[in-house]
């Protein structure tokens, strides 16, 4: 049998290196200096050791073969297949029977580790040519996984569909092979982030022999929505709408490496609250940080037999975006759009919304340990200033009646969760008393997406999103390329030198790149058409189980690790 860290194993080995946030931070003012960002960073790492040596005293039973293990997810996905997808309901469903070239060590500030169908890589001292050696594994229609599909995948699904890749691979030359197992990619130009994007994330395999025919319409495939052949630790047992996903043990998973549990149930539950009560009920046995409230989080702690970690977002804080569309006629003056940001109390959103779980961001990089040598506090910053957002508006010609009414009538398009529900209304009420009406419209992820990154029919919009790898990961946030792309530039900013450097960061030695990403900041920040709510959302978990991910998100959760230990 093989042998796996226990918890306390992992989470000891995981605080050498982790960078934490602790416990409940309310310290939500912006740093000001590089210096204070080094030390918020260093203060948050030590707090994060102390409080994975606390939770890895909890579990500490023996590893065993077996057992179901259920996940609590919000909705149901839009596809099963979602390598097409940048949607994170669609990746809660699809990542576990994927399979990546590259996992990376959430313990070694995400260094790639090669437990994934690279058994090595080999990255060129110029950063053009990135070489990956496969090892032997197998679809579960018991074709052989090669290296053809891994071009296959690059070429018309990750090139296509997946605007990360895409970015990362604006000077791809060719996708060689060589041989069966092996992998050539080759650049026209250096980058070198590229080796950061290769987990099943950014980057799922799909076997060629099923998907050839179908890379112009995907949705007509029938492994769309019933994926059969697929090459993840997790094949899928049965998908039932508005109720579960049931998955089984992959027994042919890279030759040894099958996962521990028999089943793993992904349980659909809607609503934040009753996610809490279905934990404590025992009906599930994890409660994902982008499913459960932060107040059923915080009464949880009480309860026995179940564990909430405040760890988690240290390497890839959730970022909430609000962003402002350029597009829209009132919006296209940058003094209307920082009145908006100046009118919004956005400590008391974290309060509010996040429950003290955070601090406002005046950069888009978030301030994590991992970033401290990049990040910097932008020129141009908007904090709350409800008398001279006032100012502006009277000055941009939105002047208020007698009744206070400015006759700025805004449209807001989130999603049905709790958080965007409590964020849309508290920035209602900050406009309101600014005298700027606004009308929140709530679509389920499908509608939604239709509204706000189809048509771009939307004033005001949220996404949840993070940082994880390099910085240039983010073009698709701010480049005027990625305005037909779903999540893509929620802002519509339209800037030349936005766009030119997130096209050469890559290219440049470390220094030049620390440069151009000061520079960024600034630029970006000067646009005024996001302000950023950094937050670290906790989850919580039952402790009869073992080896979850140290950060179930979406990006990274891997549910092979996780067993149910003997008691």
């Amino acid at each position: 049998m093989k042998k796996r860290f226990t918890t306390i194993c992992l989470a000891m080995c995981m605080a050498a290196t982790l960078a934490g946030c602790g416990g409940k931070n309310t310290e939500t003012g912006a740093p000001e200096t590089q210096q204070t960002q080094t030390q918020d960073a260093k203060e948050q790492e030590q707090a994060g050791v102390e409080a994975l040596n606390q939770a890895a005293a909890v579990n500490t039973g023996e590893a065993q073969y077996g057992g179901t293990f259920i996940v609590g997810v919000p909705e149901d996905p839009t596809m099963l297949c979602s390598a097409f997808s940048g949607n994170t309901h669609d990746l809660f469903f699809w990542l576990p029977m994927s399979i990546g070239l590259l996992d990376y060590d959430a313990a070694d500030n995400m260094k790639p580790v090669c437990s994934e169908l690279a058994e090595s890589y080999e990255f060129s001292d110029d950063f053009m040519h990135l070489t990956f050696k496969l090892r032997e594994a197998s679809w579960t229609d018991g074709q052989p996984i090669t290296s053809k599909d891994v071009k296959f995948t690059i070429e018309n699904v990750s090139m296509n569909y997946n605007a990360n890749m895409q970015q990362q691979l604006t000077n791809l030359e060719s996708v060689e092979c060589p041989d069966d197992r092996t992998v050539v990619i080759n650049l026209s130009k250096p980058n070198r982030d590229l080796l950061g994007f290769w987990h099943r994330f950014y980057c799922s395999v799909l076997p060629e022999h099923v998907w050839k025919d179908y890379v112009q319409n995907y949705q007509d495939c029938p492994e769309y929505m019933n994926p059969t052949v697929t090459g993840g630790p997790f094949i899928l047992k049965e998908y039932v709408a508005g109720d579960h996903a049931t998955y089984v043990r992959n027994e042919k998973f890279l030759d040894g490496k099958e996962p521990y549990l028999d089943e793993l149930i992904l349980k659909i539950i809607p609503d934040e609250t009753t996610m809490g009560e279905a934990l404590e009920a025992g009906e599930i046995d994890l409660a994902q940080c982008a499913a459960i409230s932060f107040d059923e989080c915080d009464r949880l702690r009480d309860v026995e037999g179940i564990t909430v970690y405040d760890i988690g977002k240290e390497l890839r804080s959730t970022v909430y975006y609000v962003s402002l569309n350029q597009k829209r006629e009132a919006l296209q003056d940058k003094n209307v759009r920082v009145a908006l940001i100046e009118a919004i109390d956005q400590e008391a959103l974290i309060d509010l919304v996040f429950n003290g779980y955070g601090q406002v961001s005046y950069s888009p990089i978030p301030n994590n340990s991992a970033f401290t040598e990049i990040r910097t506090e932008p020129g141009e910053k908007y904090p709350y200033n409800p008398e001279d957002a006032a100012a502006k508006l009277d000055a941009a010609g939105y002047k208020a009646d007698s009744n206070g009414d400015r006759g700025l009538e805004l449209t807001a398009v989130v999603l049905t969760t709790e958080k965007d529900r409590l964020l849309s209304e508290a920035i209602r009420s900050d406009w309101a008393e600014l005298g700027v009406t606004l009308k929140i419209i709530q679509l389920d992820s499908a509608a939604a997406n239709e509204r706000c990154w189809v048509q771009r029919d939307y004033d005001m919009t949220f996404i949840d999103g993070g940082l994880s790898t390099a910085f240039s990961a983010c073009a698709n946030r701010y480049c005027s390329n990625y305005m037909d792309k779903n999540y893509g530039n929620p802002g519509c900013i339209t800037n030349e030198r936005i766009d030119e450097i997130f096209d050469m960061v890559g290219t440049q030695d470390e220094q030049t790149q620390k440069e151009l990403y000061a520079e960024l900041q600034n630029l970006i920040a000067g646009e005024a058409s996001n302000l950023w709510l950094q937050n670290w959302a906790p989850y919580a978990v039952a402790n009869h189980f073992g080896g979850f991910p140290a950060r179930p998100d979406v990006q990274f959760m891997d549910y092979s690790n996780v067993y149910l230990m003997e008691q």
